[in-house]
């Protein structure tokens, strides 16, 4: 037993004092300008006469900052509450804090250290928008800053190229801002910036977005058409900064009654054309678009055109008026066959929209022949059958063919019509005069169908040839034939 004693006594005395030794920082990020404040806490199973160093080490920086007497009874422990120690430019990065204890007489040294922690200069910006906004809207923009310590600072808001400044309080930091009513569409970027009396500096970037409004709508066009002509028109739907906006319109042209001629819809922008109808009057129309709320006008001028078209059907000649404007004009039509050419005159007399016919086979002999007028472009192969009345085809035969129609030179037509139609004329008196009394009434009832054949083609005749010619004297045969034709409309027997 005295053994096991003795040797416990010679290893309390043998064995070193042991003690240990503890740090801490209030906070893992410092600013410039903050305090950093240590506490270390000290334990040990023996006595200590000696001295407490506290030591900043940074990565260019190491500062003996702090000393403190340290003397403990065995079994004691202590905790130390380090003063503040500034944050200043030269420890920016990354640091800890070392402290050694050690005895007055070398007999006792033990170290320890804080984790790791920032110095830095840089502020934490942050700020809060909504997802998007109208343009003239009111914008209220708020944000934090994360310093280290609460001392006044300012932030600095720039947007559209003004900048705007206010006080960061307790962090925190509110603008409220107006937007332009013509502001341009989409994202806008808001660059804040924070600065503090220490040299810490933040920044942020955030991006406000702007929706379209539909506020101008523009149309145009050639400004002058003609009818059955095309209206080029170009519309276009511009937002609150004047950018072009894909929208859908609606356009028409109106007259001035407030009618709608043509109409239709269209996705802006948009460059289309109005077919101008045939026959649509002259004179100043409406092109009208409207959209989103939006409407807007422009002129386009009807221009007075007059124009007919020519089609074919058979031995038919359709001339229809598809301009504007009445049609009052003499109608040429060439008519070039296989045995003769032939031109045909008629003077018409249409309305916008009206039509004539002209039935070539009542006109010229059957033959193929292509018809060409000066007012068309393109001529027509036709085959004309012959469906003239007998007189026409005798006309003919002997070289009449009257105003309308030519084939030979018209002084010597003008000149032997009128003697043909009186040795026509002269036959058939003779030939009545040997017929009279034959019939039973004793008048010239039997022959009222041949009669009023020949009474037709000659006031035909006498209406083509004051159109080529100035009405000729009658000649003292001609008188006797005037008499006889007017026994005739009086329904007169023969004598």
């Amino acid at each position: 037993m005295k053994f096991v004693a003795a040797l416990l006594l010679f290893l309390a005395f043998a064995l070193p004092a042991s003690a240990a030794v503890t740090l801490s920082v209030d906070k893992p990020v410092y600013n410039l300008g903050d305090l950093i404040f240590v506490s270390y806490g000290i334990s040990t199973d023996a006595d200590i006469a000696g001295l407490t160093e506290l030591t900043l080490r940074c990565s260019s920086k190491e500062l003996k900052f702090y000393a403190l007497p340290t003397s403990l009874m065995a079994g004691q422990s202590v905790n130390v509450a380090v003063p503040g120690l500034s944050a200043s430019l030269e420890m920016a990065g990354s640091c800890f804090v070392d402290a050694e204890v050690y005895s007055f007489d070398n007999s006792l040294r033990i170290h320890g250290s804080t984790p790791k922690f920032n110095i830095t200069r840089n502020i934490p910006v942050a700020a809060g928008l909504d997802e998007s906004y109208m343009p003239g809207s009111q914008v209220l923009v708020s944000g934090t800053t994360h310093k280290s310590h609460n001392s006044r600072s300012t932030v600095s808001l720039t947007f559209l190229g003004d900048t705007y400044s206010a006080p960061v309080i307790n962090n925190t930091f509110a603008y409220t801002i107006i937007l332009p009513h013509d502001i341009a569409t989409g994202s806008h970027e808001l660059a804040f910036e924070v600065n503090d009396s220490f040299g810490n500096h933040g920044s942020l970037t955030e991006q406000l977005v702007v929706e379209p409004v539909a506020s101008f709508l523009e149309i145009s066009s050639a400004g002058a058409v003609r009818p059955g002509e095309s209206l080029a028109v170009n519309v276009s739907m511009l937002d609150q900064a004047h950018a072009s906006m894909q929208r859908q319109v609606y356009v028409e042209l109106i007259n001035s009654s407030g009618y709608a001629i043509v109409e239709r819809s269209a996705t802006t922008p948009a460059s289309f054309a109005f077919d101008v109808p045939d026959g649509l009057a002259p004179g100043v129309y409406s092109l009208k678009a409207s959209g989103e709320g939006l409407v807007k006008t422009s002129i386009a001028v009807v221009e007075p055109t007059e124009r007919v078209s020519v089609s074919l059907a058979g031995s038919e000649l359709t001339i229809a008026n598809t301009g504007n404007v009445p049609y009052n004009n003499e109608f040429v039509i060439n008519l070039s066959g296989t045995a003769a050419d032939y031109q045909l005159s008629r003077h018409l007399s249409l309305e916008p929209g009206q039509a004539a016919v002209i039935d070539l086979s009542k006109e010229v002999p059957e033959d193929t022949y292509t018809i060409s007028v000066p007012t068309a472009g393109k001529a027509i192969d036709a085959y004309i059958p012959d469906r003239r009345s007998p007189f026409r085809k005798t006309a003919d035969f002997v070289g009449i063919t009257g105003a309308a129609v030519g084939t030979g030179t018209p002084a010597i037509q003008f000149i032997l019509s009128p003697i043909i139609i009186v040795a026509a004329l002269l036959i058939i008196i003779f030939f009545f005069s040997r017929n009279r009394g034959k019939t039973a009434s004793g008048n010239s009832a039997g022959y009222d169908k041949e009669i009023a054949a020949l009474r037709s083609y000659i006031h035909e005749r006498h209406d083509e040839s004051q159109r080529e010619a100035a009405k000729p004297e009658l000649s003292r045969d001609e008188e006797s034939v005037k008499r006889f034709m007017e026994s005739i409309d009086k329904d007169k027997p023969l004598k």
